[in-house]
C-alpha cells in the first residue's frame, strides 16, 4: 500500500519456546498418559526430538501406581 511501512515487527518468543531451549541437563522427565497407542507415539516421538525423557503410562490408574 503506498504510504504505509512494510517494516514487519519481530517476534516475541512465547514463554513455551524458552523450555525447548534449554539444555538438556535441565529438562525434566515427563510422565505421558494417554490411552490411545497412535497419540502415544507421536507425543513420544515429539517429546524425545525436544530431549526430554518420557514414562508413558496407558490410563490414570498406571499414572497413579508409576
Amino acid at each position: 500500500m503506498a504510504g504505509q511501512s512494510t517494516e514487519i515487527a519481530p517476534r516475541r518468543p512465547s514463554p513455551t519456546s524458552r523450555v525447548f531451549e534449554a539444555p538438556a541437563a535441565m529438562r525434566g522427565d515427563i510422565l505421558l498418559v494417554e490411552d490411545n497407542v497412535i497419540n502415544q507415539q507421536v507425543a513420544l516421538g515429539i517429546l524425545q526430538v525436544r530431549g526430554y525423557s518420557v514414562t508413558i503410562a496407558n490410563n490414570g490408574r498406571e499414572a497413579l501406581d508409576t
